[in-house]
């Protein structure tokens, strides 16, 4: 690491909504991994978990996961360098970032989201651990 690391949190979203953090003023970041917690509702639909790197003008990374959590489950979502490769696909959901490759400049959007979240589905626990330099 080059720059002070630091575990951000992000306060617990709403319902049937995903996180969102973004990269502050004056800063540039490299998210080298994180996670959260997802408690799905009784609805069956197919839950796919994000994250998406936005720059206000596209999209610089999108990560998902190609297993969805069951109607009415519990399951921790793990953030994790791209060159890593784990699995274990009953407990925790794996999505890659890629640490390595991307620094994120001030004013980027971090955006954990869900294709076909519900209204009934809660996400909590959002720390990432970032890596944060003074360009």
């Amino acid at each position: 690491m080059l720059g002070l690391g630091t575990i951000m949190t992000i306060t617990n979203p709403s319902a049937g909504a995903g996180w969102q953090m973004t990269v502050p003023t004056g800063k540039a970041w490299r998210i080298w991994g994180g996670s959260c917690h997802f408690q799905s509702s009784a609805t069956v639909v197919s839950r796919f978990p994000t994250i998406t790197y936005e720059n206000g003008t596209g999209v610089l990374w999108f990560g998902s996961q190609a297993h969805a959590p069951q109607a009415n489950s519990s399951y921790d979502i793990v953030y994790h360098d791209a060159e890593c490769f784990l699995t274990d696909l009953y407990i925790n959901q794996f999505i890659p970032v890629p640490a390595k490759a991307i620094w994120l400049p001030a004013g980027t959007n971090i955006v954990g989201g869900f294709q076909s979240i519900q209204a009934g589905d809660q996400v909590s626990n959002v720390g990432l651990l970032v890596e944060e330099v003074t360009p």
